[in-house]
């Protein structure tokens, strides 16, 4: 009866335990998610300073992690070069499509418009909405449209205008629930920025070319969307009439 009670009982799963790496990158993620990014840099500067293990996919996640840091502690120039170091070394656990906008984005912020602008045509000349998913696209988006809204505002608006009509296929697609939250970021984007217009501590010069920049992405939504038939009420009809009445307050507020 002994034998066959054991024959039956359930097998227990090995744990194994965390590498070194792992424990470092586990470690460095958790940190990164509660936004202590100057505590979380070390994790993934350690791992991305070993040398590369074709096995994992950490070092070049790692290296990813740290260009978000590095952007979000304002310092671009190292950002480019992160991600400059992950594009030669990928193996492809970061999306190509992603790399190269969040370069953009960068060369953007060091006032480079030429290399951003080069680095915006690479993009589009490898047509990504053919290469990648949907889910490829927004997720990507999603991870480099968090903008600092510091002193280089213009540049990040910048690169949102470059940026969205990867921004308008998500909308369009029939995927939901990201259609919808591609829209609403896009909305949180514009009404944060539209919000710096009353900014009193900013200077009115500043204000009006902010005010001239989220024009531009609003009157840009109008270029890309297909069409004006059968649009997802939930998406494209939900921004164009926001983007309408956007509009028309800036204009009154350019006209003060």
């Amino acid at each position: 009866i002994s034998i066959l009670s054991c024959s039956h009982a359930p097998s227990t799963p090995e744990v194994v335990p965390l590498t070194e790496r792992e424990f470092l990158f586990e470690k460095g993620a958790n940190l990164m998610e509660a936004q202590d990014y100057e505590k979380a840099q070390p994790y993934f500067l350690k791992i991305s300073l070993e040398p590369l293990n074709l096995t994992d996919h950490l070092y070049e996640k790692s290296l990813w992690n740290l260009s978000l840091i590095l952007e979000r502690l304002g310092q671009p120039e190292k950002a480019l070069l992160t991600l400059q170091q992950l594009e030669r070394s990928n193996q492809g656990s970061i999306p190509l499509f992603k790399i190269q906008l969040a370069e953009m984005k960068n060369h953007f912020r060091v006032s480079n418009q030429f290399q951003a602008l080069q680095v915006k045509k690479a993009i589009d000349q490898s047509r990504p909405i053919i290469r990648y998913s949907v889910e490829e696209i927004d997720d990507a988006l999603r991870d480099t449209s968090i903008l600092n809204f510091d002193h280089l505002i213009l540049e990040e608006l910048q690169f949102v205008v470059e940026a969205e009509k990867y921004f308008v296929y998500v909308m369009e697609s029939q995927k939901s629930p990201i259609n919808v939250e591609a829209t609403e970021l896009l909305i949180s984007i514009c009404n944060r920025t539209y919000n710096l217009l009353h900014n009193e501590t900013l200077k009115r010069e500043l204000r009006v070319q902010i005010a001239e920049s989220l024009l531009d992405i609003l009157r840009k939504f109008d270029q890309y969307k297909l069409d004006d038939l059968n649009l997802n009420a939930k998406t494209i009809s939900k921004f164009t009439i926001y983007a309408d009445k956007k509009q028309k307050l800036i204009l009154d507020w350019l006209h003060q």
